[in-house]
C-alpha cells in the first residue's frame, strides 16, 4: 500500500458515518493485512493493521454518537466532516452484535473511542516507530490508555453528580419587583397559567425579568398557543425576543383545545432575554419523556424529564434560576438535582408548601 493510498484509506475512516461505512474499510484491511503476511511484507502489514484499528475505532465513535443522539433528539447538532455536512440516516444504524462484530472487538473499539484524538495519534506515532516484531503491543498500549481515560470520565461524571445545587422556596407575587435583587438571575425558567384572564401577568413578569436578569440573562415562558400574539406583544414591550423554541410531549399527552378544537402535542418556549443570543449554542426542540405526564403535585404540573431537558439545554451548572410561578416546584426540583441554585416563588400559599414538602 503506498503512502497514497494510506492517506485515502485515513480519510475515508474519518468521513465514515455510519457502522457499515467503517465495517467495510476495516474489512478490506483485515483482508489485506492477511495477504502482506503471506507475502511477508512487514512495512504493509504495519499499514493495514494501523488501517484495521483506527476502523475499529470509528466504529467506537459512532456508536457513541449514535447512543448520545439517542438522548438529544432535536438538539441541533449536524455531522460535518471535511467541510462536507452530511445528514444521519433516518433508520436506526445495526448493532455491532448484528453485524456480526465479536463482543471482545465490540468492547475494544469502544475502549479505543475513548482516548483523546490527541493521544491516540502520539500512541501511534510511537507504534510506528517500533520494530516489525513488536506490531501486535499496539493493543496493549491502547487498551492501557482506554482504561486510563474511561477512569477519567467516571471520575468526571462522579464529581458532576455530586454537585446539587440549593433550593430556595417562598410565598411571593410576580409583580412586586423587590423580591429579587436585580442584576442576579441567569434564567427565569417558568410556566404562567394559560387562560385568558392571567394574560397580563406575561407583561408583569417581563417587566420586572429585565431587572432580575444579568446581562446576558434569559427569560424562558412555557405557554399555550390560543393567545400568542398578546403574549409576544406584552413580553415584547420589556425584553428582546430570541427564539420560540418547541416543547414535545410524545405519547398519549395530546391537550384538547376545545375551544379550536385542535390536539396539541407540543407548547412553545418563549425565550427572551436583554440581549439578542443565548449564550452558548441550542437546539430549539426540547421534549417529556414519552407520557411522562406528570400532575402529582400540581393540577399545571409539568413532567421532570421534559424540565430536565429544557434546562440542561439553556443553562450551565452553577447558575441562578427563577420560578417566579412555582406551583408543584418543578423547576426548581430539577434544576437543584442538576447542579444549578433555584429560587422559586408562588402567591398560592398551598403550593409553597406542597412544594417545600416535595423537596424535602
Amino acid at each position: 500500500m503506498n503512502l497514497v493510498k494510506y492517506d485515502a484509506a485515513c480519510q475515508a475512516i474519518a468521513e465514515a458515518f455510519t457502522l457499515d461505512e467503517a465495517k467495510e474499510i476495516h474489512d478490506k484491511s483485515v483482508a489485506l493485512l492477511a495477504y502482506a503476511k503471506q507475502m511477508n511484507d512487514k512495512e504493509h502489514q504495519m499499514q493495514w493493521a494501523e488501517v484495521a484499528m483506527r476502523a475499529e475505532r470509528r466504529w467506537g465513535q459512532i456508536y457513541a454518537e449514535s447512543e448520545k443522539a439517542k438522548g438529544t433528539a432535536g438538539s441541533g447538532n449536524a455531522n460535518v466532516t471535511g467541510g462536507v455536512k452530511k445528514e444521519p440516516p433516518v433508520d436506526s444504524p445495526p448493532t455491532l452484535a448484528e453485524m456480526n462484530v465479536t463482543k471482545r472487538a465490540s468492547s475494544r473499539a469502544q475502549k479505543a473511542a475513548l482516548i483523546p484524538d490527541d493521544e491516540y495519534e502520539e500512541t501511534l506515532a510511537e507504534w510506528r516507530g517500533r520494530v516489525s516484531k513488536e506490531t501486535e503491543r499496539v493493543t496493549d498500549i491502547l487498551d492501557r490508555k482506554a482504561k486510563k481515560a474511561a477512569k477519567k470520565k467516571k471520575k468526571a461524571a462522579r464529581e458532576k453528580a455530586a454537585i446539587v445545587g440549593t433550593c430556595t422556596m417562598m410565598g411571593a407575587d410576580v409583580r412586586d419587583d423587590s423580591i429579587i435583587e436585580h442584576g442576579t438571575i441567569d434564567a427565569i425558567i417558568t410556566d404562567p397559567p394559560y387562560p385568558k384572564e392571567y394574560l397580563p401577568l406575561y407583561a408583569d413578569l417581563a417587566r420586572n425579568a429585565a431587572l432580575w436578569l444579568k446581562p446576558d440573562g434569559i427569560c424562558v415562558v412555557m405557554c399555550g398557543q390560543s393567545y400568542l400574539p398578546e403574549i409576544y406583544a406584552a413580553m415584547g414591550k420589556h425584553l428582546i425576543y430570541i427564539w420560540t423554541f418547541a416543547y414535545t410531549t410524545p405519547g398519549g399527552q395530546a391537550v384538547q383545545i376545545f375551544p379550536r378544537k385542535v390536539n396539541a402535542f407540543w407548547k412553545p418556549i418563549l425565550v427572551y432575554g436583554r440581549s439578542e443570543s443565548l449564550r452558548e449554542w441550542a437546539g430549539d426542540v426540547a421534549s417529556s419523556a414519552v407520557n411522562d405526564n406528570d400532575k402529582d403535585h400540581h393540577h399545571w404540573g409539568q413532567s421532570e424529564s421534559g424540565m430536565a431537558d429544557l434546562i440542561k439545554r439553556l443553562t450551565a451548572p452553577g447558575d441562578l434560576i427563577l420560578d417566579p410561578f412555582l406551583g408543584g416546584g418543578t423547576t426548581v426540583v430539577v434544576a437543584a438535582e442538576l447542579g444549578r441554585n433555584a429560587i422559586g416563588f408562588d402567591i398560592d400559599p398551598a403550593a409553597v408548601e406542597s412544594a417545600k414538602k416535595r423537596i424535602a
